[in-house]
């Protein structure tokens, strides 16, 4: 049974990264919004119309939970094959990456950093790993993650009932 799910998990993390090597040739295929000569950070309209094609052709659904999880896997293959091409720095310079909390960044670091940014990152991190297969959390930063997210959906219902 674990030869078996090994197996399924190796052929599935080969799949996000193949469809992660297509989606970066296509982003070099397409101009970025901005005029830039590449569409890096994959934002031009021309470029989401052909990936989302692509996964239409494939036959994912947008609205749905797996669909979630492929486009998650894919991304977390997409940064590393940037990662690889292009500098760490090059990527943060052209606003590909933001720069990563698990550096010691904190939102008191930066004055122009909104909670947005920083949820936005958060969000980011916790989608690669949970994307990565390798890793195994520990109970109780799975435990402090969890109390962090039910306080702030705590805050959120009380706005929403309030603004009601």
């Amino acid at each position: 049974m674990t030869e078996q799910l090994d197996a399924a998990t190796s052929t599935v993390k080969k799949s996000y990264r193949d469809v992660a090597q297509i989606v970066v040739e296509l982003r070099h295929q397409f101009p970025g919004p901005n005029g830039e000569p590449h569409d890096l950070r994959g934002r031009s309209s021309e470029y989401r119309l052909a990936v989302r094609a692509a996964y239409d052709g494939a036959g994912v659904d947008p609205h749905t939970r797996i669909a979630r999880r492929i486009t998650v896997g894919v991304a977390y293959w997409v940064r590393n094959i940037l990662l690889d091409r292009y500098s760490r720095e090059e990527l943060i310079k052209l606003g590909v990456i933001d720069r990563s909390a698990r550096q010691g960044w904190k939102m008191s670091d930066s004055a122009t950093a909104s909670p947005d940014d920083v949820m936005s990152i958060a969000v980011g991190m916790l989608n690669e790993l949970a994307a990565d297969s390798r890793y195994a959390p520990r109970n109780d930063a799975i435990v402090a993650l969890t109390r962090a997210v039910l306080l702030l959906k705590r805050r959120l219902d009380t706005r929403v009932v309030g603004a009601a």
